[in-house]
């Protein structure tokens, strides 16, 4: 590979500025080239004493990012002001959801790291084009379509998202409220050597003790409050029903890439806080119970219940444990009353 351009590229790397187009740093400037240019800087072989030091050029590279907040704040709020300008005129209004895990997408874009990110080009923010959020959601309103099994909306479903023909529906690329924050994820493929073949002969086994190639790459940390935008071509269209499979397509389906094992998945700003809120009564409800019980017992647990007893707990509440005795009668008791049981199992 011939050398870059930029002749200090050799003795002084590109450094990231967190005031400068993240984008635009991600795709131009890797710095993780060996000396030689030939290749990408290795880890280490033992991570033995190895702390504080290189994890290798696409892990070192995507570090500079990983927990830094990336976006200029007023350039993202003049564009959220016009785009909800525009969804005015067009009488609608910006859809704001919350994020509520790691959310990537562009992971198939070329970058010496293996996977890629999507940048909004003037923004220098991560975002989900508009396309990907139609397709997202002509998927979910298909399937929708097919559970009810009717010729009507499905009619409606071809004439939202179009068969043959631009269809009515408008939707707009999908931008976060504010600067966002990054974070570095892992692959961790473990059957390699299964895909390389060799005269159609298979090399290598997948099993447990063959060693893993982790892969990392860049992801939207969760808690960024993403704005979607919905419009129709006719003023006068009702766009409820879209907005409800938007919202379930986001939670059941998610956003981006990766969305098998979870990654992409978006609450609407009231769902989002409202589970919030039931999760804080629930960590205070528990922390009082810790309280008034220093040890506090686990479902499938043996205690002492009512004397000297011996109980098993098949259901734990707020403040109240349902136990069941060795005779089979079931009671509620205070989990303050249980005491742990000590008996060695054999």
């Amino acid at each position: 590979m011939n050398p870059p351009l930029y002749r200090q590229a050799v003795t002084e790397r590109p450094c990231y500025k967190t005031d400068s187009h993240a984008g635009l740093w991600w795709d131009k400037f890797f710095n993780g080239w060996a000396d030689t240019f030939s290749e990408i800087e290795k880890p280490p072989k033992s991570s033995s004493g190895n702390k504080g030091k290189s994890k290798g050029g696409k892990r070192d590279f995507i570090n500079i990012l990983a927990g830094k907040t990336v976006g200029h704040k007023p350039a993202i709020e003049a564009f959220n002001k016009r785009q909800e300008k525009l969804l005015s005129a067009l009488g609608c209004e910006p859809l704001s959801f919350v994020l509520q895990s790691p959310f990537v997408t562009g992971l198939g874009y070329d970058h010496p790291v293996e996977n890629g990110f999507a940048w909004h080009p003037v923004l220098g923010t991560p975002f989900m084009p508009g396309s990907s959020v139609k397709g997202l959601l002509r998927a979910w309103a298909s399937w929708y379509a097919q559970t009810k099994n009717e010729a009507a909306l499905q009619a409606r479903v071809d004439r939202l998202f179009g068969e043959d023909h631009a269809g009515e529906l408008i939707v707009f690329d999908a931008i976060p409220e504010g600067p966002v924050k990054l974070m570095c994820e892992i692959i961790t493929p473990h059957d390699g050597g299964w895909r390389i073949k060799d005269d159609l002969e298979v090399k290598v086994t997948p099993a447990d003790w063959v060693d893993p190639v982790p892969i990392p790459f860049l992801a939207v940390a969760s808690g960024a409050t993403f704005r979607f935008g919905l419009a129709s071509r006719r003023r006068a269209a009702n766009l409820t029903e879209v907005k409800s499979w938007l919202t379930e397509a986001l939670d059941w389906l998610g956003a981006g890439a990766k969305t098998n094992v979870g990654f992409g998945r978006f609450l609407d700003e009231e769902t989002h806080e409202r589970r919030k809120e039931e999760k804080r009564r629930k960590d205070e409800a528990r922390k009082e119970a810790e309280r008034k019980c220093p040890w506090h017992p686990q479902v499938d647990e043996e205690v002492l219940s009512i004397g000297d007893e011996v109980a098993t707990v098949i259901e734990l509440q707020d403040e109240e444990a349902k136990v069941r005795f060795l005779d089979g009668t079931t009671y509620m008791v205070k989990i303050e009353d249980l005491k742990p049981h000590n008996r060695t199992r054999g």
